[in-house]
């Protein structure tokens, strides 16, 4: 009588077996998924963190390359004497040479007023920018200032001014 019995119990032993298999299988599945997540995000962050470094460090060099742009204008005698004359025939064209030169993808001289009147974008000629940030701050300091601000264009503008001053 003992084999009929066994033979009973032998389908639930199995069914047993093959749950405790398919659990051990789905654990290690799970496991290993989590593990290679991990080691995947550890080097797709360092790779992150690598680029970075060398982007700043692209930029904070752009910044101080262009960084000494205003200074050296602020002390030009072509661009104090036209200041000085109320005479701006040539300054555009003498702004568009040094945009060649230096790379900075755009230069305004502006009078006591905020009046564009000297602009590497001839289009911008005679605009009021007397409540733009960069000439807010450039006639309250005299030194070069650093400025940047998202206009109704949605697009950043980053600036460096200074006031030119004669004597």
């Amino acid at each position: 009588m003992l084999p009929p019995r066994w033979g009973i119990r032998r389908p639930w032993v199995l069914r047993a077996l093959m749950v405790l298999f398919l659990g051990g299988a789905i654990a290690i599945i799970w496991v290993s998924n989590i593990w290679l997540t991990e080691r995947f995000t550890e080097s797709t962050r360092n790779r992150a963190e690598v680029r970075l470094a060398i982007y700043s460090g692209s930029v904070i060099s752009e910044i101080q390359r262009h960084q000494v742009v205003p200074l050296l204008l602020s002390r030009d005698p072509v661009l104090i004497r036209s200041l000085e004359a109320n005479d701006y025939t040539n300054i555009s064209q003498y702004l568009i040479s040094y945009v060649d030169e230096i790379g900075a993808a755009s230069i305004l001289l502006l009078d006591r007023e905020g009046r564009v009147v000297g602009a590497t974008d001839r289009a911008r000629i005679s605009q009021r920018r007397d409540s733009d940030p960069f000439f807010v701050e450039a006639t309250r300091s005299p030194n070069t200032v650093f400025t940047s601000n998202e206009p109704e264009t949605g697009r950043f503008d980053f600036t460096f001014s200074r006031q030119i001053e004669s004597g």
